[in-house]
């Protein structure tokens, strides 16, 4: 996209975004300039030995991505949405605990779960357990069967951690399943079968299940705010994961509020420009903070698809859908980029 702004004559500033997902964590370690990477053998998703990484930042803090342990992508070839597990994310924390972590930022998206963050809770020493006091197996189904939460053997490190959830949807627990089920292969039975068991799962840990933001990544920050309330910890924090990467990359002096702005044109997008863009994603979030400069900055969307009647693309300058194959996505991007700039220039 810059090489197509400077085809166009104009001078690109790159500014990396994301908003929760993945990628977050990587791109806020690098606006840390004491940052260093651990990389640790866990679970994936279900259950296969994988490497996964974290952040250290320096004086006690850290950042990592869920989606390193327990995405979607390190499982596509074998979803199993009711037996998918955190537990991988857990194994990862307990490594930063190991290296004196006690303020750990944990990035929200692209998760290959639906297990209300029960995977975290057993990975860090607590139990779900059945009516019958018996362990349950990993993953979001058998949360269906869950009757208890044994946390005596949390790890007592815990009580020091102060969490910092970045999320990027508002999406509350009993809905988590419809929305981003069936992308994690959950069937129509798979549905009501998880949004049961994290109905249960909510009662069993005094979630409230209709929470914005805490359906987040198969719903973890319930687990992850039943681990702090039994250690006797602060409650996670909840943050937008665009406003905290905007903030370290410099995009908010770039676009600053009711001011003129120190671009003239947003180029920005992702892989689907849709319906669920519009909302704590970077576009929706960069189209807001854009409309508030003084006068407003123009916002062009890129996509690999573009629902013309969205929300996003609505509020738009203008939005171009790639029209070429994968691999040919580099070229596409930089003619892309190189006619929107064109096209909005004074």
């Amino acid at each position: 996209m810059a090489v197509g702004v400077r085809d166009a004559g104009a001078e690109p500033v790159v500014a990396p975004m994301a908003d929760g997902g993945e990628g977050t964590a990587e791109l806020l370690a690098d606006a840390s300039p004491s940052a260093a990477r651990h990389d640790v053998t866990v679970a994936d998703a279900v259950g296969r030995p994988a490497t996964a990484a974290w952040w250290n930042l320096g004086d006690g803090r850290a950042v990592l991505d869920l989606a390193s342990a327990s995405g979607l992508p390190a499982v596509a070839d074998v979803k199993d949405a009711r037996a998918a597990s955190t537990r991988g994310t857990g194994e990862l924390i307990r490594d930063c605990l190991n290296h004196g972590i006690r303020d750990l930022t944990v990035c929200l998206g692209g998760s290959a779960t639906t297990d209300g963050g029960s995977g975290i809770v057993t990975a860090l020493g607590g139990a779900v357990l059945d009516a019958e006091g018996n362990p349950l197996p990993p993953g979001g189904g058998p949360l269906a069967d869950a009757a208890a939460i044994d946390t005596d053997g949390l790890d007592p490190r815990l009580a020091g951690v102060r969490w910092t959830l970045l999320l990027d949807v508002t999406t509350p627990p009993r809905d988590a399943p419809a929305v981003f089920g069936p992308q994690k292969g959950a069937s129509a039975d798979d549905v009501n079968h998880l949004t049961g068991a994290l109905l249960t799962w909510c009662g069993l840990t005094g979630a409230d299940p209709d929470a914005p933001g805490f359906g987040a990544a198969g719903a973890t920050p319930v687990g992850v705010a039943a681990i702090a309330a039994a250690a006797g910890a602060p409650a996670p924090e909840i943050q937008r994961g665009a406003a905290v990467v905007a903030g370290a990359m410099g995009i908010l002096d770039l676009l600053p509020e009711s001011a003129p702005a120190g671009v003239g044109l947003v180029l920005t997008g992702e892989g689907s420009v849709d319906g669920q863009s519009d909302v704590g994603k970077v576009a929706g979030f960069l189209l807001d903070r854009a409309a508030g400069t003084d006068p407003a900055t123009p916002v062009h969307l890129i996509g690999g698809r573009v629902d013309a009647q969205s929300p996003v693309v609505k509020r738009a300058a203008g939005a171009t859908a790639l029209d070429a194959p994968f691999a040919e996505t580099l070229p596409a991007l930089r003619e892309a980029a190189h006619r929107a700039t064109l096209g909005h220039r004074p």
